[in-house]
């Protein structure tokens, strides 16, 4: 699967399994991490993935078991420079938020076109004047 693929089948499945509740698949996790890591580690740093144990709430109130991620900066001596625990999943839904405005803008130009110009086509025929009517009987 191409790299573009493989992040726009992520983007969704991350969406799902946090809906469904399944924490037992992490790869698209990681992968959104990995991906956005770059650009918010400064240079010369490593990327690292912290996880912890915590809780959420469900849509009734109760408290559920959860897992948090951290991406943390390293420097060579294994020192943490930087700690983003939200700022990259901002910028992975970010990504795809433009992504999708650009498409359906682009959508929006190619069909605007062709049905304006059916548009305008039926009202200049509902316009012009029947030739029938104007016709005089002899």
């Amino acid at each position: 699967m191409s790299r573009v693929g493989h992040s726009l089948w992520c983007d969704q499945y991350v969406h799902i399994t946090c809906v469904d509740g399944n924490r037992g698949h992490n790869v698209c996790k990681h992968f959104a991490i990995r991906q956005t890591g770059t650009l918010v580690c400064p240079d010369n740093t490593t990327l690292d993935i912290r996880t912890y144990t915590t809780t959420t709430t469900d849509e009734n109130g109760n408290r559920q078991p959860a897992t948090a991620y951290v991406l943390q900066c390293l420097d060579t001596n294994g020192n943490v420079v930087k700690e983003d625990p939200v700022g990259y999943a901002f910028l992975w839904v970010g990504f795809f938020a433009a992504v999708g405005l650009v498409i359906s803008s682009l959508l929006a130009f190619v069909l605007a076109a062709p049905a304006g110009v059916l548009i305008s086509k039926l009202f200049n025929r509902m316009n012009k004047p029947n030739v029938a009517e104007n016709i005089e009987p002899r």
